[in-house]
């Protein structure tokens, strides 16, 4: 699929037709995640006759529409994001996280929602994404301040700081990705911490040992204000 910005009169439907109310309440909270967060993921459209029919994200236009209509439609959606798809709509697999906010955009609103004492469904239904990747973000919460910047400057990745989260000890943590060093990115090595793995063998033979520890799979305790996460520089 090719990501691509279309105006909004290029977007059409199949047919045209009327939300039950139980559907025109979601439409509404879409407008408001639109004005608050943005688009959290493109359209999805197939090109029929010179305009572009939608396939998947029909409560997403009605809600572009109804922003339009009350004059408060964001200034980033003059041209809609859309994915051109050619694949039959059954087969378009859901996304693990929204395409349209980066990892650090997703960490700070999901950790500022869970602070606010959102539980893990609302945060999956708000930011569309999986609970999966809900808890491999609330996860950072273990993470070591210097690993925290480190991952708000983007010398670190989602993944690498939801791995090195699982070490119960911050200094440790820190101590590990500088003996990974070259390594560190590499996604076997990544997985085997996160899994809890206490033996790392590296591809050039040397052997690392980590503490024992249990990867805990329930929510952990409320993050608390001075917790949050800080804003990239």
């Amino acid at each position: 699929m090719t990501l691509i910005a279309l105006p909004q009169d290029a977007l059409c439907l199949k047919t045209e037709f009327a939300f039950p109310l139980a559907h025109r309440k979601v439409i509404d909270e879409i407008c408001e995640r639109i004005g608050t967060v943005g688009l959290l993921n493109p359209l999805i459209v197939t090109k029929v006759k010179g305009r572009y029919l939608v396939i998947d994200g029909k409560k997403r236009l009605h809600a572009i529409k109804k922003l339009v209509r009350r004059n408060k439609l964001p200034r980033t959606l003059n041209t809609v994001p859309c994915l051109l798809s050619d694949s039959d709509p059954i087969a378009i697999k859901q996304a693990e996280k929204p395409l349209l906010l980066s990892d650090l955009e997703l960490v700070q609103e999901i950790l500022l929602a869970d602070t606010s004492g959102a539980s893990i469904t609302d945060i999956q239904n708000r930011f569309e994404c999986s609970r999966k990747f809900v808890k491999k973000v609330l996860s950072l919460r273990q993470l070591s301040k210097k690993l925290m910047h480190a991952f708000v400057n983007n010398a670190v990745s989602l993944d690498q700081a939801a791995a090195l989260s699982t070490i119960p000890n911050p200094q440790a943590q820190w101590d590990l990705l500088v003996q990974l060093g070259p390594f560190a990115t590499e996604p076997e090595i990544i997985s085997a911490i996160a899994a809890g793995n206490t033996v790392l063998e590296l591809p050039n033979g040397e052997i690392l040992l980590l503490p024992s520890r249990a990867v805990k799979s329930s929510p952990s305790p409320k993050l608390n204000e001075a917790s949050r996460l800080p804003l990239a520089a």
